[in-house]
């Protein structure tokens, strides 16, 4: 695979350095300023954003109806600015699919965007309500039928989650509601540490991620869409999940640089950072963003390795067709990711390299 460009096909592509909009300091951002610990503002530049892994977009990305209308229908409100990029963020980390299964993926990533909008609300600051909430959706997948006038959000992941249900092997069946279930109990984390007013140590951000991401759903939607009937002995191997990690990783803490200005402070890896080593905001998003390189450097690395796996695992022919299918979506899949959030037509994040944001005070 090669390196895109928005500009010419081949090489590494460099997000555009300033673009003219207003940084938003959201409301889970406004609340840490009232926190001691955020009474000081730095002046900061963010990097260029390097983007490392392929990228490229769905053909079908243009076909695809408004998600924003279709959640609606649901009982569930997206909003405006989000529902207008849902489609390209699901074009770009599934270019390969179909049309039918990228509308699939694009209603559940604006389901996804829903709900992390709806937990950075007051229900994200209220520990009792978020435990509530989470109980009863995770009831969803033991036989709870939710009323969609009653409870839009549970019969919309009842609803969007049948269909996938429907397609899945059992045993794929089970990873997807495993990393569900993991993904509902991460809010209880980021309410707990948004509560406590508490940011997390760098460990914890290793150990939390990966259910705190919708990105460990997403590894077993290209298993259903890019390469059915992967053998077990390939996607359970060591490296392979180690791999999976780091992906989820580098999406997660790419999307915590990007969105420094936006979301819940507790949670994001660079006060994580900036906490642990006592340093400036400054040195903080660079070694974030070090991380995230080196991670992507890491499966570049595997890629280079992975003829000699498959070797080792001895698939046959078309077991090594599917794995490599698989390992090819992955890193497209992660590399659009990384360059959704710093599209211009992203209206989630702000793009300005220069900000003043919150900053740690030293105890």
């Amino acid at each position: 695979m090669e390196f895109e460009s928005l500009d010419a096909p081949g090489g590494k592509e460099l997000a555009t350095e300033n673009q003219d909009r207003e940084c938003d300091m959201d409301s889970a951002q406004s609340r840490g300023l009232a926190d001691p610990k955020f009474t000081r503002s730095e002046r900061v530049r963010f990097p260029e954003f390097e983007i490392r892994l392929p990228f490229e977009a769905n053909l079908f990305q243009d076909r695809v109806a408004p998600v924003r209308n279709r959640l609606a229908d649901l009982g569930v409100h997206l909003e405006e600015a989000t529902g207008a990029c849902v489609v390209r963020v699901a074009s770009l980390m599934h270019p390969r699919i179909g049309r039918n299964d990228l509308q699939l993926v694009a209603d559940i990533f604006g389901f996804f965007f829903a709900c992390d909008d709806r937990f950075d609300g007051p229900l994200g600051w209220d520990k009792a309500a978020t435990a509530e909430t989470v109980e009863v959706s995770k009831q969803v997948f033991a036989g709870y039928v939710p009323d969609q006038a009653s409870d839009p959000f549970n019969y919309a992941l009842m609803h969007l989650w049948e269909q996938i249900r429907q397609r899945a092997s059992a045993e794929l069946w089970e990873r997807i509601v495993t990393h569900t279930l993991g993904w509902l109990d991460h809010y209880r984390w980021e309410t707990g540490l948004r509560v406590d007013r508490r940011v997390a140590t760098v460990t914890e951000q290793r150990r939390e991620r990966f259910w705190a991401s919708e990105m460990s759903f997403d590894w077993e939607y290209i298993e259903l869409t890019d390469a059915a009937f992967l053998p077990r002995r390939f996607i359970r191997h060591p490296t392979i999940q180690q791999t999976l990690t780091d992906c989820t990783l580098i999406v997660a803490w790419w999307n915590d640089i990007c969105s420094l200005a936006r979301e819940n402070p507790y949670s994001n890896v660079v006060y994580a950072i900036q906490q642990d080593r006592s340093c400036g905001l400054q040195d903080a998003i660079d070694s974030a963003y070090r991380l995230v390189l080196d991670l992507c450097d890491n499966v570049l690395a595997q890629q280079a390795r992975l003829p000699a796996l498959l070797g080792e695992l001895q698939l046959d022919p078309r077991e090594t067709a599917r794995a490599t299918a698989w390992w090819d979506s992955l890193l497209l899949s992660t590399g659009g990711a990384l360059r959704w959030h710093v599209e211009p037509e992203t209206r989630r994040y702000c793009q300005d390299r220069r900000q003043d944001l919150p900053t740690l005070v030293s105890p």
